[in-house]
């Protein structure tokens, strides 16, 4: 029987209409069956011959039929072109996890053998033997076979086709003469075999064209060895609840469903074994309460499926070494509680849209020494081919890993907290490294990423909860990813990415960005500031979601677009309010080059270039690719002086937006519209002083959009001028020049297009009215195609507003009189009025020049006086006035160099200061006519935007008290004696804190009980958590029963002060307090425990003699003589009495004294 050959398209359409081929009363009800697995078993030349015993010669693999493999690049399957009108770039598509159709194993309706008069070990199945050698030991089928041979025999086939279904209900070993030439063929009448029964052994069969290839249903140490299993409607092998089964050296392909099929089965080893061809090559599925765990899989290769090399669900536990999951639509899918699995040494190469897919909370699992590599890119989803690709897998782990060679993404995570990266290197993919948060916000990125790893050869940095840290070129970042960071610099680095979450007060400064998902992606952080950078060859140069106060300047954006689908953006702001965008330039990129959508309110976008961004892979069609784009509810913003050209559908498209402004900004040579309002909520914008010009479809379009401005613009050289459609009513349109253009206007809607009389309308090119009153306004209106509109006051010229050229704004020149010039509007008949005052008001009084009916665009006055002046300029067409031109202001002077800038000093930048005093010191600056006053400004922003001190000084050094906390921004500029002002100084910041602990003060001495007299020493500490020591003043008091009297105050905090007590009152109880203040008026103190006692009256001591009086001659005493001391004290009483005689040494009296000596004495 020739091999039946299905292709993929049968494979594909199986998965859909499996289970009509499986119900209960069918055709295929009869044999759907399981298979065992046998050892190797040898291959004999004759083995006919051979009655009872079987030898080895150990038949392997190498038989393997060369068979051609489908080409996976063809068999993706078909997706409905969807017309989405606005694609998502750069996020993944949420989907479902992957369910197995429900099938249940059935047993053939066979009776189960009960012949037990067999006494050989083994039954001989031949298809085509002589008749006379069959007998019961003989026979032509395998059934028969199987049901002639008792528990342990052995069925061996010889070479044949064998067309049954065969049910195997007794533990047999079934072995084929040749694996490639004993062929069972199920035609698709039930599974080819159906295994009921343990330890059952398959050796040397192709096994082909069932429901099922071999199904094993509940058993266990079964072994399919040297087999091959194809073409089956579902599984090549099915093990439904069953463990200890062992598939080895096998080959299995072009099997509908699995080529294997562990559903579920634990236990189980698979080595050397082939498979290709089928849906899936190898399931892992725990179903019914069984878990398909702690199978091993070796040396094998699972290629060139339609769908899963393998997939996963709620398998745990499992080991592969050695493996290959090659050239499959995904190399791996591992889904649902898929946990704990070890990968080893395992390439996943040349998958059509995954090499590795890692979804719906499966933890844990760990790829060692692994190649991901050549994920081709063409499948459903051309902006979603992954390398890896990691949407909810925590703790997974990658080790001594190369990721490289991927077509479109190298490794994007969704959500995968604790990943583990370790000695792994992700290079030359077209996007290496990165991550999508779009429905899953970061709030668990705890990644342990250290610098063995490698993007591009280059270290990767990570870094958390990081401050104050510099990444520049001496460390030579491959990419670099700031988790919760503050004030980290990140400069002249060439890296493929740059990551910040969470992280605020940062920059960027002249990196380069390229080659990963998004160049720069900033998620929740604030104030962060991208300088001099350049970004190309990324899916979107720069990202900014949730990330307000982003300021983008001076920046290149080119060629970021989605590879093979041309989608991409230089700048995409996201729910990121208050963003500038300034002197930056976004070309090439595959979808839009500067958009601030999804409520990034307040951006500004100024001075900004953004051309040729196209956008080819729409479904919908090759549309798309716009310079600037104001999306989705963003409102607020402003786009000024601004070009952009050669896109594929609009220069600046608001959508969904209001209240934005488009202000002197060209575009021309777009594909489609120069400026476009659509899609129902395009409202109340104001476009004015703009030029739209060479658009392929329109200057100005308007669809769905109300209430919007039209000013003072330009529109030649389009299709049409303006095209307005789709209920976009009351938009005002006037002093605009609609010129050549192969239609001027089109309006369906009800708008006003003029503002009224003498203002007048706009400029018509192909108005065919005339002014014969000559005040510059059509006698007759003219008539808006597409409706009833009118432009009712319609101008016979081009009006143009003037704009200045010098002398510069803020100039200062020592010419008296100087040349004032401003663009010509090139019409002969324009005239000028050119007003100079010194009030910018241009108020009667302070009006210098006003000269009317200038036919040039210059004037030169006569001689002007030293002063500051403001100057502006209008035309006029006939009666008709243009609006002035912004005002300038410069001065004329002897003195016109302004003062030096100065240099701030104190307090210093990013210092903090607890003291509401502020000492703000600078250098002095320098002018040759001397300063006359500096100016300081403090204030809460770096804007100064909220000004609290605005302090002129004479001074270079000023205090200033401060009464609110918080930080604080300082300025300074100079103006010198011919009133010339200096440059503002760089601006330092500083953070003021408050201090609400009082000073710690302790009282040393005197601290109660002590009697004290003459000069006291009072000794105290005084200390404070954020005033100096030495800035604290000591105030000592004493209180004597009364109240506190001031014994100091302001003395120096030097822990001592002398106290003279004379003249205090003797006898008199003190109590002493010391008392200090904080700078923020905290008060400390302490005093004496208890009173102490001021005693400057000496005792008095009294001497009384025995005898009283001389008792001898000459008044002499003629024997010894007692001296009784008695002193007396009426405030502190005695401590202690001192006396010496004569010039003994002083001794304490104790008991009278006896002197004896002859001679005359003294006692003191």
């Amino acid at each position: 029987m020739n091999k039946k050959k299905k292709n993929i398209y049968k494979a594909i359409i199986a998965i859909a209409v499996a289970l009509v081929f499986v119900l209960p009363g069918s055709a295929a009800f009869a044999n759907v069956g399981t298979i065992g697995i046998t050892p190797d078993i040898e291959k004999t030349s004759d083995i006919k011959d051979i009655e009872d015993v079987i030898t080895s010669d150990n038949s392997d693999s190498s038989d393997t039929e060369d068979t051609e493999l489908p080409n996976i690049k063809e068999t993706g399957k078909e997706t409905d072109d969807h017309n989405l009108e606005e694609p998502c770039l750069d996020c993944e598509p949420e989907r479902e996890p992957r369910i197995k159709e429900h099938r249940v194993p059935v047993a053939p309706l066979k009776v189960k053998s009960t012949n037990n008069i067999l006494t050989r070990g083994t039954i001989y199945v031949d298809d085509d033997a002589d008749p006379s050698w069959y007998n019961e030991t003989h026979v032509k089928t395998i059934q028969e076979g199987v049901n002639n041979a008792s528990a342990g025999w052995t069925v061996y086939v010889y070479n044949g086709t064998y067309p049954e279904c065969v049910y195997v209900d007794k533990q047999l070993d079934l072995v084929g003469e040749s694996k490639s030439d004993v062929v069972v063929d199920g035609e698709y009448n039930g599974d080819t075999f159906y295994v009921d029964a343990n330890d059952i052994s398959f050796d040397a069969f192709t096994i082909q064209n069932g429901l099922g290839g071999i199904t094993f249903d509940s058993v266990s140490g079964c072994t399919v060895t040297n087999c091959i299993v194809n073409d089956s409607e579902y599984d090549g092998i099915w093990l439904y609840k069953c463990s200890d089964i062992t598939i080895t050296k096998s080959e299995f392909y072009y099997n509908g469903w699995e080529g294997i099929d562990l559903w579920p089965a634990y236990n189980c080893v698979i080595s050397d074994c082939y498979t290709y061809g089928n849906g899936d090559g190898l399931c892992m599925y725990s179903d019914e309460g069984v878990y398909c765990d702690n199978n091993i899989v070796t040396n094998c290769n699972f290629d060139s499926t339609w769908w899963s090399g393998a997939w996963f669900s709620e398998a745990s536990n499992n080991i592969f070494t050695n493996c290959t999951f090659d050239n499959n639509y995904e190399g791996l899918y591992i889904q649902s509680d898929s946990n704990n699995n070890l990968f080893s040494n395992c390439s996943f190469r040349d998958n059509l849209d995954y090499g590795l897919d890692i979804c719906f909370d499966s933890f844990n699992n760990t790829f060692e020494d692994c190649t991901i590599s050549g994920t081709i890119g063409g499948g459903y989803q051309p902006e979603h081919w992954y390398g890896i690709w990691i949407s909810s897998g925590d703790y997974t782990s990658f080790i001594n890993c190369d990721i490289y060679d991927n077509t479109l993404y190298g490794f994007i995570i969704k959500k995968c907290p604790h990943l583990r990266l370790r000695n792994t290197n992700i290079y030359n993919n077209g996007y290496n490294f990165g991550f999508d948060f779009i429905y899953n916000p970061p709030d668990d990125l705890y990644l342990d990423i250290d610098d063995s790893n490698t993007v591009e050869g280059k270290l990767m940095y990570w870094l958390d909860g990081v401050n104050s840290y510099e990444i520049n070129e001496t460390h030579d970042p491959g990419y670099v990813g700031l988790i919760n960071c503050t004030n980290v610099i990140i400069k002249n680095v060439n890296v493929s990415a740059i990551l910040m979450v969470y992280t605020n007060h940062s920059t960027i400064s002249n990196a380069i960005v390229h080659n990963n998902r998004r160049g720069i992606f900033l998620y929740g952080c604030e104030y962060i500031d991208v300088v001099d950078t350049l970004g190309y060859d990324n899916a979107n140069g720069l990202v900014a979601e949730y990330s307000p106060y982003t300021n983008i300047t001076n920046c290149v954006f080119h060629d970021n677009a989605m590879i093979n689908c041309y989608m991409g953006k230089g700048i995409y702001l996201k729910y990121s309010p208050y963003c500038n965008v300034v002197d930056t330039i976004a070309y090439n990129n595959g979808y839009e080059g500067i958009e601030a959508g999804w409520g990034s309110d307040y951006t500004n976008i100024v001075n900004c270039v953004s051309y040729n961004n196209y956008g080819e892979c729409h479904p919908g069609g090759p549309w798309f690719g716009r310079g600037f784009n104001i999306y989705f509810g963003t409102h607020y913003c402003t786009v000024r002086d601004c070009t952009t050209y050669d896109n594929y559908e609009s220069g600046i498209i608001i959508r969904n937006g209001n209240y934005n402004n488009v202000i002197n900004c060209v575009s021309y040579d777009n594909l489609g519209f120069g400026i476009w309002l659509r899609s129902g909520d395009s409202n109340n914008n104001n476009i004015a002083g703009c030029v739209f010009y060479n658009n392929s479809e329109s200057g100005i379009n308007l669809y769905y959009a109300l209430n919007n401005n039209f000013i003072n613009c330009d529109s030649y050289n389009n299709t049409y001028g303006i095209y307005i459609s789709d209920s976009s009513n009351n938009n005002l349109i006037y002093h605009n020049n609609f010129v050549d253009n192969d239609y001027n206007a089109y309006d369906s809607c009800t708008n006003t297009w003029d503002n009224g009389y003498p203002s007048g309308g706009n400029h018509w090119s192909d108005y065919t009215g005339v002014d014969t009153d000559g005040d510059g306004i059509g006698d007759t209106p003219y008539n808006i195609s597409g409706g009833s509109n009118q432009d009712n006051y319609p101008l016979m010229n081009p009006h143009t507003t003037p704009e200045l050229i010098s002398p510069e704004n803020g100039y200062g020149t020592p010419d008296q009189t100087p040349t004032f010039d401003w663009t010509d509007s090139g019409h002969t008949l324009v005239t000028y009025t050119l007003q100079v005052a010194t009030d910018p008001g241009f108020t009667d009084p302070s009006m210098v020049i006003n000269q009317t009916g200038i036919e040039e665009s210059e004037y030169t006055p006569t001689t002007m006086a030293y002063d500051t002046y403001y100057w502006r300029v209008r035309a006029k067409l006939g009666p008709v006035y243009s609006e002035w031109s912004e005002t300038w202001s410069f001065f004329i002077a002897e003195d016109v160099i302004p003062p030096t800038t100065p240099d701030l000093l104190s307090p210093d930048d990013n210092s903090t200061i607890a003291n509401p005093g502020v000492y703000f010191d600078w250098t002095d600056a320098y002018d040759a006519y001397g300063i006359d006053y500096y100016t300081l400004q403090v204030a809460t922003d770096e804007n100064f935007d909220t000004i609290v001190f605005d302090l002129t000084s004479g001074n270079s050094e000023n205090i200033i008290t401060f009464t609110e906390t918080g930080s604080y921004y300082w300025r300074v500029r100079a103006v010198d004696n011919s009133g010339l002002i200096g440059n503002w100084s760089e601006v330092f910041t500083f953070t003021l804190i408050m201090d609400t602990e009082p000073p710690i003060v302790e009282l040393l001495y005197p601290v109660g009980n002590e009697y004290l007299s003459g000069t006291v020493i009072i000794l105290w500490d005084a200390t404070d958590n954020l005033t100096p020591d030495n800035d604290l003043r000591i105030k000592i008091e004493y209180r004597a029963g009364g109240p506190w009297q001031t014994l100091a105050s302001d003395e120096d905090n030097d822990g001592a002060f002398e106290w003279n007590t004379i003249g205090y009152p003797d006898s008199t109880l003190y109590i002493i307090r010391i008392s200090t203040e904080d700078y923020w008026g905290n008060i400390g103190s302490d005093e004496s425990y208890t009173t102490f006692t001021v005693d400057n009256t000496n005792p008095v001591t009294t001497a009384y003699l025995n005898p009283a009086t001389p008792n001898g001659d000459n008044d002499w005493y003629i024997n010894n003589v007692q001296v009784t001391l008695v002193a007396t004290d009426e405030t502190s009483g005695i401590d202690y009495t001192k006396y010496k005689i004569d010039d003994d040494a002083w001794e304490i009296y104790v008991v009278p004294l006896t002197v004896s000596d002859d001679g005359e004495h003294t006692v003191e």
